[in-house]
C-alpha cells in the first residue's frame, strides 16, 4: 500500500541463532480530499444561561484513499456541535487524508439573548438576643439572585449594601431588599428580623461556709458574703429563705442550714441556688482520770479483786457517754490478771467530740514453778544416716498461776524430739510462769553408729568418634558415693582421679572405680566405655562449568577442576560416571551433561556429589539480504505489485528457518 513498508528477515540455525536485515520499499500519494463545509446558524440562548447547545451539521468529506482527519479549531474534534456562549463564533474547520493532504472551510456561529432576571428573597428570622445585651448580632443568609447573563446590584434599606447582616435591636425590623441585573431590570422583596429578650440573671452564689461554734455555744454567728447577680437588662430583687433579705448574715445553731436565693430581673427572669452553712462544735470533754492501782494477788489466786474510782466528766454542751476498755462499762470495778493492765477510758460528748486517759491496774504475784527432766535415752544412728531421730518426752512442769514456757537448749523449743548426732547430748530444760519465775533440769542423749558406705557406679557408655579423628571425648558421669557419715576418697584406673572424663580411643575401655569411706570401708565397680566409628568422607566437588562450543563445532574441550576429598581415616576410592576415571576434563557435546562423582573411603562409607557441564552454541548465521526497493503504486489504486530478490544464508551446523515479517515466509515478493 501507498506509504513505506520494512520487511524485516529472520534467519535461525538449529541451535536457536538469529540473524536479521530489513527491505524498505516506499509507495507515494499526492492527492487532497474534496470537502462540503457546513452552512452558518443563528439560535437563541437556551432559558436560565447565556449560552446555547448548538447542532452543527457533519462536515462531508472524501478522499482518493481515505481521509484520515475532520477537525475544527472550537472543541478540536470532528463535531463542531457544542455550547456557544452569546455572540459570534467562527468555526474554522481542517481535513486531513492519510497521506498528509490538507483541505480547510468555516462555519458563522451566532448566539442572540432576551431573558429577564430572577431573584430569591432571605426568609423572615427571629433570634434571641445575644449573651449579655438588649441586642443581637443576626446572620442575614444572602440575597439569592440570578439572570441568564448577569445581576449587577443587590441592596437592602437597612444598612445599604448588599449583605443584611447586622447588629439588630430588640423587637421588629423590615428590611427591604432591591435587585438590578445588567440592563436595568429590578425586583423587589421584604425580609422580617424579630429579635427576642429571654436571658435568665446571672448569679454568683456566695460559697459554702464551714465555721466551729463560737465558745461555750452551741451556735456560731456567721458572715455570709453578699449575692452578686448581674442582668442583661436590670436586676429587681435579690432574696434568700433563712431571714427573707437580701443579707444572708445571722446566728446559725451547730448543724446544716441550706440558705436558698432567689434572683429575679426586670422582666421576670429567675435564676436560683443554694449557700450551704455548718456550724460545727470541736470543743472536747473536760475529764479527771481516776488514780492508777496496785496490788497482790488474791490468795489461792492467779489474779485481784480491785475497786476502782469513778470517772470525773464535763462537756460545754453534754456528755453522751463514758466507758472504759477493760469492761467496756462507765465502772472500773472488776477482777484483773497478774501483770499490769492498762484501762484506758474514752468519753464522748453529744457532738462526738472524744478525749481519753489511761489508768494502769498492777496485779502482782511471787511464787515459783516446779519441773522434771525425761530419763536419759540410748540409740543407734538411724539407717543411712549418721544421726538419730529421738522422741523426747516433755518434762513435768507445774505454776500455781499458769506455765508460761517449757524450753529446751537444744533446739530452743518446747519439744526436745529431734535428730541427733553421733555421741552424747547434754539436753537442759527451763521452765518459766507467766510472771518470770524459773526452774532448770538436765538430761543425756547418747547416738551410737555402726553402718558401712554405699556406691552407685556409673552406666556403661557407647558414643561415637568425634569428628575428624579416631578417638572421642566421653563425659562419664560422677561417681555417686553415699555413707551413713562420710566419704573419704574416690578413684578409677584410668585416670587415677575422682573424674573418669576423658579422651578415649575407638575400641573397648573399662574402667574400675574404688570408694573409700573415711573409716577405711572400700567398695568398687567398673563402667565399660566403647567408642565406634562411622564418619562419612568428605567432599569437595568440581565447580559446575559454562563454555562455548568451540569455533567451526558442536563441542567443546571440558578443564574440569580436580575432586578434593578427605577423610578422618582415609579415601579408598574417587570415580566419576563420564569416563569413568578421577578426572572428568575431557570433550563435551553442545547441550547439559551431569558428571556423577563417588567418593569412598576404607570402611566403605561413601560420599557423592554431581557437576554440571553446559556447553553452548552462539555463532549466528551468515546471511545476504535483498537490496532495498522504490516503486510508484499502480495505477488508479493506492499499492503496488514488488518483485524482491532471495535471501542467501549460511551457517556453521545449519539453517532452521528464513522468515519475513511482511508475509511471515522465506519470499517477500508480493
Amino acid at each position: 500500500t501507498v506509504g513505506t513498508t520494512v520487511v524485516n528477515w529472520t534467519i535461525t540455525d538449529i541451535y536457536g541463532n538469529a540473524s536479521t536485515c530489513s527491505t524498505t520499499i516506499i509507495v507515494t500519494d499526492d492527492e487532497q480530499p474534496v470537502i462540503d463545509c457546513p452552512n452558518d446558524i443563528t439560535q437563541t440562548a437556551d432559558a436560565g444561561v447565556c449560552e446555547a447547545l448548538v447542532t452543527v451539521p457533519a462536515m462531508i468529506a472524501t478522499d482518493n484513499c481515505a481521509v484520515a482527519t475532520i477537525v475544527n479549531d472550537y472543541n478540536n474534534t470532528s463535531d463542531a456541535t457544542d455550547v456557544y456562549i452569546v455572540g459570534t463564533t467562527v468555526v474554522n474547520w481542517t481535513v486531513t487524508d492519510v497521506h498528509g493532504n490538507i483541505s480547510t472551510c468555516s462555519t458563522t456561529i451566532i448566539v442572540t439573548d432576551n431573558e429577564q432576571p430572577v431573584i430569591g428573597c432571605p426568609n423572615d428570622i427571629t433570634h434571641t438576643a445575644d449573651a449579655g445585651v438588649c441586642e443581637a448580632l443576626v446572620t442575614v443568609p444572602a440575597m439569592i439572585a440570578t439572570d441568564n447573563c448577569a445581576v449587577a446590584t443587590i441592596v437592602n434599606d437597612y444598612n445599604n449594601t448588599s449583605d443584611a447582616t447586622d447588629v439588630y435591636i430588640v423587637g421588629t425590623t423590615v428590611v427591604n431588599w432591591t435587585i438590578t441585573d445588567i440592563y436595568g431590570n429590578t425586583s423587589t422583596c421584604s425580609t422580617t428580623i424579630i429579635v427576642t429578650d429571654n436571658e435568665q440573671p446571672v448569679i454568683d452564689c456566695p460559697d459554702d461556709i464551714t465555721q466551729t461554734a463560737d465558745a461555750g455555744v452551741c451556735e456560731a454567728l456567721v458572715t455570709v458574703p453578699a449575692m452578686i447577680a448581674t442582668d442583661n437588662c436590670a436586676i429587681a430583687t435579690i432574696v434568700n429563705d433563712y431571714n427573707n433579705t437580701s443579707d444572708a448574715t445571722d446566728v446559725y445553731i451547730v448543724g446544716t442550714t441550706i440558705v436558698n436565693w432567689t434572683v429575679t430581673d426586670i422582666h421576670g427572669n429567675i435564676s436560683t441556688c443554694s449557700t450551704t452553712i455548718i456550724v460545727t462544735d470541736d470543743e472536747q470533754p473536760v475529764i479527771d482520770c481516776p488514780d492508777d492501782i496496785t496490788i497482790n494477788t488474791d490468795l489461792g489466786s492467779c489474779n485481784a479483786t480491785v475497786v476502782s474510782q469513778p470517772m470525773v466528766a464535763t462537756d460545754n454542751c453534754a456528755v453522751a457517754t463514758i466507758v472504759n476498755s477493760y469492761n467496756n462499762t462507765s465502772d472500773a470495778s472488776d477482777s484483773y490478771p497478774v501483770g499490769t493492765t492498762t484501762v484506758t477510758w474514752t468519753v464522748t460528748d453529744i457532738h462526738g467530740n472524744t478525749i481519753t486517759c489511761d489508768q494502769l491496774i498492777t496485779v502482782l504475784e511471787v511464787e515459783l514453778p516446779t519441773i522434771t527432766c525425761p530419763a536419759d535415752i540410748t540409740v543407734f544412728s538411724d539407717l543411712g544416716n549418721c544421726n538419730a531421730l529421738i522422741n523426747v518426752p516433755a518434762p513435768i512442769a507445774n505454776d500455781n498461776c499458769g506455765v508460761a514456757s517449757v524450753i529446751n537448749d537444744y533446739n530452743n523449743t518446747s519439744d526436745a524430739t529431734d535428730v541427733y548426732p553421733v555421741g552424747t547430748t547434754t539436753v537442759t530444760w527451763t521452765v518459766n510462769d507467766n510472771n518470770g519465775n524459773s526452774a532448770q533440769c538436765t538430761m543425756n542423749i547418747t547416738v551410737i553408729d555402726n553402718e558401712q558406705p554405699t556406691l552407685d557406679c556409673p552406666n556403661d557408655i557407647t558414643q561415637t568418634a568425634d569428628a575428624g579423628v579416631c578417638e572421642a571425648l566421653v563425659t562419664v558421669p560422677a561417681m555417686i558415693a553415699t555413707d551413713n557419715c562420710d566419704i573419704a576418697t574416690i578413684v578409677n584406673d584410668y585416670n587415677n582421679t575422682s573424674d573418669a572424663t576423658d579422651v578415649y580411643i575407638v575400641g573397648t575401655t573399662v574402667v574400675n572405680w574404688t570408694v573409700t569411706d573415711i573409716h577405711g570401708n572400700i567398695s568398687t565397680c567398673s563402667t565399660t566405655i566403647i567408642v565406634t566409628d562411622d564418619e562419612q568422607p568428605v567432599i569437595d566437588c568440581p565447580n559446575d562449568v559454562t563454555q562455548t562450543a568451540d569455533a567451526g563445532v558442536c563441542q567443546a574441550a571440558i578443564i574440569v577442576d580436580p575432586m578434593v576429598a578427605t577423610d578422618n581415616c582415609a579415601v579408598a576410592t574417587i570415580v566419576n560416571d563420564y569416563n569413568n576415571t578421577n578426572n572428568a576434563s575431557d570433550v563435551y557435546p553442545v547441550g547439559t551433561t551431569i558428571v556423577n562423582w563417588t567418593v569412598t573411603e576404607i570402611h566403605g562409607n561413601i560420599t557423592t556429589c554431581s557437576t554440571t557441564i553446559i556447553v553452548t552454541d552462539d555463532e549466528q548465521p551468515v546471511i545476504d539480504c535483498p537490496n532495498d526497493v522504490t516503486q510508484t503504486a499502480d495505477a488508479g489504486v493506492c499499492e503496488a505489485a514488488i518483485i524482491v530478490e532471495p535471501m542467501v544464508a549460511t551457517d556453521n551446523c545449519a539453517v532452521a528457518t528464513i522468515v519475513n515479517d511482511y508475509n511471515n515466509t522465506d519470499n517477500a515478493s508480493d
